[in-house]
């Protein structure tokens, strides 16, 4: 009966293949709920090709590995490369085109990408952005909460000694604590720039941006939080800042490679000019941003 039921699976499942492989985004990372978990999934629709618990005995040196992303440990741990029938061995067409990558950058998800699905490796903004916010949004809210703490406490000396020496601190205090709340909005403003930059169309225009234009328009974002990281993370931003600045190209190779994809299956469409101008000025920027504030129930244009 075991058999029958698997077979009768498999015979469902190759029923259900199309002519032409599907093409996908892949995003691949692990959880640490409880037990660590091995997750890829497509990050359009959500759907989930694996989901692997761990032991932790072998979490550093086995279940991270590439071999274990790809192949598994054992039958029962097989992971990405049951999805993916790359060389068409067994006479049937691949079902996935996996186009790109999406990953926090660890060299085994690195080399899945190149090695094992054959597409674009592409770092997620995540784990960029959440390294920002650990060194200097961190300390941009620590030093806020020590001025506002200090001020309290002058606030309430001056109920009872209005002396100039305390009056003079206080205002020198809340001139201080003024800097710091703009710098703080500078900051969010800044993170919030680099969020939007990195999409196919002007959250404001609806204009389309492309991958040579992205270096430039990050590097105005960029030096307004290198200039607050030198005032109030020196050290601990320096990491952050760098990597952004290093991963600039592989985030213009995304753009570039979602432009691609669009004209290719635009011109699978239709070759009327009209039509396309039509599609990619008015329709495709408006689904892109619809589809986006449906993912995200607190989606907004403007920094919070």
């Amino acid at each position: 009966m075991r058999e029958k039921i698997v077979a009768y699976g498999e015979a469902q499942s190759d029923s259900c293949k199309g002519k032409n492989p599907i093409d996908i985004v892949m995003g691949m990372d692990e959880t640490f709920y409880e037990v660590p978990i091995l997750v890829a999934m497509d990050l359009p629709s959500g759907f989930i090709f694996t989901e692997v618990k761990c032991d932790f005995s072998d979490l550093r040196s086995v279940n991270r590995t590439y071999d274990t992303w790809w192949v598994g440990v054992a039958a029962r741990r097989v992971q990405v490369s049951k999805w993916f029938n790359t060389d068409c061995s067994d006479g049937k067409p691949a079902q996935w085109n996996c186009r790109i990558m999406v990953s926090d950058g660890a060299q085994a998800l690195i080399k899945l990408a190149v090695s094992g699905l054959g597409c674009l490796p592409i770092p997620d903004l995540f784990h960029l952005e959440r390294a920002l916010s650990k060194s200097i949004g961190t300390s941009l809210a620590r030093q806020r909460k020590q001025l506002q703490h200090q001020e309290h406490k002058l606030q309430e000396q001056v109920k009872t000694n209005s002396s100039l020496d305390i009056t003079v601190q206080l205002q020198d205090l809340q001139t201080q604590l003024q800097i710091l709340e703009s710098d703080q909005q500078d900051y969010q403003e800044s993170l919030h720039s680099l969020s939007q930059m990195i999409h196919p169309f002007s959250i404001k225009t609806g204009e389309s941006q492309l991958g040579l234009e992205l270096s430039a328009i990050l590097q105005v974002p960029l030096a307004t939080l290198i200039q607050l990281g030198q005032i109030y993370a020196h050290t601990s931003s320096q990491a952050a800042l760098a990597r952004w600045q290093k991963l600039i190209p592989s985030l213009a190779q995304l753009l570039h490679a979602w432009w691609i994809w669009v004209m290719e299956s635009l011109n699978a469409e239709t070759q009327e000019p009209e039509t396309q101008n039509w599609v990619l000025t008015y329709l495709l920027p408006w689904i892109y941003w619809h589809q986006n504030s449906r993912k995200n129930p607190y989606f907004s244009t403007t920094p919070s």
